[in-house]
């Protein structure tokens, strides 16, 4: 442990990665999707979510679901494990667990995308957020979180989202283990430090899961 990290990013990191292995891993297919709602727009009611939109609440963001791809809200999905979508409940099926069982490795995530299967691989992308960080950390400080829980090489740069501006990426190969490549995103969102982990056989899969995220997003109020 570095003596001056942040309790704060570390939690967050460490959720998001520990999401990321739990669910199975993919690779992205297709190119992103238009929006007929821009990126950066507020949505201030429930009411006025768009079709193909989902609540990220936790995030104070809208996610456009990709084609074909499944959203789990991980808190709704606790109180209410008969209501998870099928492909989910096949994926722990899969796995040997229960749906109470899978959707409680799950918590910490705001939001799971999980896309379609193929070739027995399920891409998936997760969102944590920690409301109590409102504040950048510097790409070291990021890889630095990631060799503290045990991430093997991690590697760590500055980019620009769409809405959220300024975001910092970061990706780890973890090859021979499943997944092989994570590829995150931490930037500042309405509502605090966000967080996206996309799982993949290859960091550049990985990170073609955030970057199709990220260009949809739209920032939504809580009525």
């Amino acid at each position: 442990m570095v003596p001056h990290k942040s309790p704060q990013t570390s939690r967050a990191l460490t959720a998001a990665a520990i999401v990321a292995v739990v669910v199975p891993l993919g690779a992205c297919s297709g190119p992103p999707e238009s929006s007929s709602t821009g990126p950066g727009s507020a949505v201030t009611s429930v009411h006025d979510v768009p079709p193909g939109y989902v609540r990220a609440e936790q995030a104070g963001l809208l996610i456009k679901i990709p084609e074909r791809w499944t959203p789990l809200n991980v808190h709704d999905a606790m109180a209410d494990p008969d209501s998870v979508a099928p492909e989910v409940k096949r994926l722990a099926s899969e796995r040997n667990l229960t749906i109470e069982q899978y959707v409680s490795l799950l918590q910490g995530a705001d939001l799971v995308l999980f896309g379609p299967t193929q070739k027995e691989e399920t891409a998936t992308v997760n969102i944590v957020t920690d409301v109590r960080l409102k504040s950048l950390p510097t790409p070291e400080k990021v890889r630095q979180e990631l060799v503290a829980i045990g991430a093997p090489t991690p590697r760590a740069g500055v980019t620009t989202t769409k809405l959220l501006g300024r975001a910092i990426w970061s990706s780890v190969s973890i090859t021979p283990t499943s997944p092989s490549a994570l590829f995150i995103l931490t930037a500042i969102g309405p509502n605090g430090l966000v967080t996206l982990t996309a799982s993949s056989p290859s960091i550049a899969e990985a990170k073609r899961c955030v970057m199709r995220i990220t260009s949809q997003m739209i920032s939504w109020t809580k009525p």
